[in-house]
């Protein structure tokens, strides 16, 4: 099953094993529109620690998914200048995790 956005749902946190767990950084799956730049500023503030902490808790809606980072992940970022406005486009990807270490 795939939320809106394209994230897969994994687990969800009404999930016993996730109640009494400190949520991690969340941010909404998807997120357009006017934005104060405190309020842009917040969000990537968010996604960064939760990519650091290696857990980033999704919303979409009334429900949140954890969605594990990887030790290691693509990054592309691009600044375009226009006559129109300046355009940031960040991009950041990994594998998924299939799991503890050393399950077989």
């Amino acid at each position: 099953m795939k939320a809106p956005g394209g994230f897969a749902i994994v687990v969800t946190l009404d999930d016993p094993i996730w109640r009494d767990r400190p949520l991690a950084s969340s941010v909404p799956v998807r997120f357009r529109g006017w934005a104060r730049r405190d309020a842009a500023a917040f969000y990537l503030t968010e996604l960064a620690k939760g990519i650091l902490s290696g857990e980033l808790s999704v919303r979409s809606g009334q429900s949140e998914v954890a969605v594990a980072t990887a030790e290691f992940m693509t990054l592309d970022i691009e600044v375009r200048q226009r006559k129109r406005g300046t355009r940031v486009d960040v991009k950041i990807k990994w594998p998924k995790r299939s799991g503890p270490r050393g399950a077989a």
